[in-house]
């Protein structure tokens, strides 16, 4: 007999932060970034190699995102999801780190209290 999940492959990691501008103002974003949803023994092993980077991951595994409006296309509205426009988002020092400490908590199961 073949089993499957009852949840889905992907995830919708939910990123929330916040950057500094021009001005040093801070600006708070949030977005869900749809991942791949790797078993464990895939992430351990992610996780283990000390070479990959975390957009190495993102470039492999990110699918789309939705409310993201930080990578503008030409008009200045946001940019539909491409490996280009999330290479254009990771060049904000630290978003790619902030995306996989979300990914990193919401991809595993929790206990609910």
């Amino acid at each position: 007999m073949a089993y499957r999940l009852a949840i889905s492959d992907k995830v919708g990691v939910k990123v929330e932060g916040s950057t500094v501008d021009e001005d040093g103002v801070e600006k708070r974003f949030r977005f869900v970034l749809v991942c791949d949803r790797l078993p464990q023994d895939r992430l351990r092993d992610l996780i283990a190699d000390k070479s990959a980077t975390s957009m190495d991951f993102f470039r492999d595994h990110a699918h789309g995102w939705r409310d993201q409006r930080l990578v503008l296309d030409a008009d200045g509205n946001p940019a539909p999801f491409s490996l280009e426009a999330l290479q254009c988002l990771f060049t904000i020092s630290g978003l790619s780190a902030v995306c996989w400490q979300a990914y990193l908590s919401q991809v595993v199961a929790t206990a609910k209290n």
